[in-house]
């Protein structure tokens, strides 16, 4: 970073930027690479993906692309590149954000399913960067699964917690009110003049409601007995 006292000329490329200078230092051959704001990565992995090598000439475009790669390992919230002299060439400077890591999941509030089904079901694990658009299509998926077994009321949130006294660790907890199963009171068909609604509900899953039947509303069950009438 660039202070000002410095002499030395830096050049930042930020991954959503769009605009670089780095053709100041075209050509000139890179002396050093560093990485800062590494926690549980290890460098040597980000050195394998890039383009980017300590004594050849300097490429924007390998910079730009090098950005990318680091970027879509997955483990980062963003990555920034600063450029300066460095005795006769230059040194790369990598600037890491990473993301938390994952180190337990919990869910809270599940009684009709299990939580192995939901576990399942997670997009996102334990051990794994976390990453919030993964936690977004966990909740689809099980709201999506609530859904199938009749309970349309459940409702999912989440939170993200430090895990215990670990540095960038989280712990992911998912908050289920399950609601209340959905019941079918009565079937009526409508229509039916060949067949009578009885014969038509002969051959369907879906029952109503009563003593000795569950009565129980599955989306996917009854998709199927639409299929069975025609």
């Amino acid at each position: 970073m660039v202070s000002l006292g410095a002499t030395a000329l830096c050049v930042f490329i930020v991954l959503h930027g769009g605009f670089s200078q780095t053709s100041k230092y075209e050509g000139k051959v890179v002396r050093k690479i560093d990485f800062v704001g590494l926690k549980n990565v290890d460098a040597s992995d980000l050195r394998e993906v890039m383009a980017t090598e300590v004594g050849y000439p300097l490429k924007s475009e390998e910079i730009q692309s090098d950005i990318k790669r680091v970027f879509k390992e997955g483990q980062f919230e963003d990555v920034q590149v600063e450029v300066e002299e460095y005795k006769d060439g230059v040194s790369v400077r990598f600037i890491c954000k990473e993301r938390p890591v994952v180190k337990e999941i919990e869910f809270k509030g599940v009684e009709e399913l299990y939580d192995t089904e939901l576990s399942e079901l997670s997009k996102i694990k334990e051990g794994e960067p976390l990453r919030i658009d993964l936690i977004e299509k966990s909740l689809a998926a099980f709201k999506q699964k609530y859904d199938e077994k009749g309970m349309f009321n459940a409702v999912i949130k989440y939170e993200i917690k430090p895990y215990k006294d670990q540095a960038h660790a989280v712990r992911v907890i998912f908050i289920i009110d399950e609601g209340e199963q959905i019941k079918v009171q009565k079937i009526a068909v409508f229509g039916a003049r060949v067949f009578k609604a009885d014969t038509l509900k002969g051959v369907m899953e879906t029952e109503e409601d009563g003593w000795f039947k569950s009565g129980s509303f599955k989306k996917d069950i009854y998709e199927q007995d639409k299929g069975r009438i025609l």
